[in-house]
């Protein structure tokens, strides 16, 4: 079972059109030691609603295992509380990567 949901966003490799668009997200989880991508997101904006919208949708049509899940991301405030407010039971690690970025 998937015990581990790694997220990315970037702001670099975003489209030109439509020209509202600011972000790019990518899932990954970890399956028998292999990550596998599930998940690609384009969106106009970075909001905790935006985020829990999305994050509902991946809720309700993917078969985690809630109680166990983690999930591996950056510092992002809106997404954290999306993540806590869609997954309830879940954890949250935050990327050391991004710990040191920000550094």
């Amino acid at each position: 079972s998937v015990e581990l949901v790694g997220v990315e966003g970037t702001y670099k490799t975003v489209p030109q059109v439509p020209g509202d668009l600011r972000s790019f997200l990518t899932f990954q989880v970890l399956y028998n030691d292999v990550a596998f991508p599930i998940v690609y997101a384009l969106l106009r904006s970075e909001t905790q609603e935006t985020y829990s919208s999305l994050l509902t949708v991946i809720h309700n049509i993917l078969p985690l295992r809630l109680n166990r899940i983690s999930f591996v991301t950056d510092y992002e405030r809106a997404f954290i509380n999306a993540i806590r407010e869609v997954f309830l039971n879940s954890q949250l690690v935050c990327c050391w990567f991004h710990y040191t970025k920000k550094s």
